[in-house]
């Protein structure tokens, strides 16, 4: 197992999930601190990895912003759309 960076930008929001109820949210522009949400990634590079489901070690991955090197984002990878 490694690690890999690259560039990437949330392509879309496909839904927001609600953690009360399990509802889908559509029509979500913008996430919030804890917000969960199905979202397409663009990635300057293509990545290898896992299905989460499959390997979790191999099929999560972290977004940090670029200009304040903060986390903002976990992911579990689940395959391409």
């Amino acid at each position: 197992m490694g690690t890999f960076r690259t560039r990437c930008s949330v392509r879309e929001i496909l839904y927001q999930l609600n953690v009360n109820t399990y509802e889908q949210i559509e029509g979500v522009e913008q996430l919030r601190l804890n917000d969960m949400a199905k979202v397409v990634l663009r990635t300057a590079q293509p990545i290898s990895f896992d299905p989460y489901a499959t390997n979790r070690a191999s099929g999560g991955a972290i977004l940090i912003d670029e200009t304040s090197n903060v986390t903002v984002g976990a992911l579990m990878l689940v395959g391409e759309a």
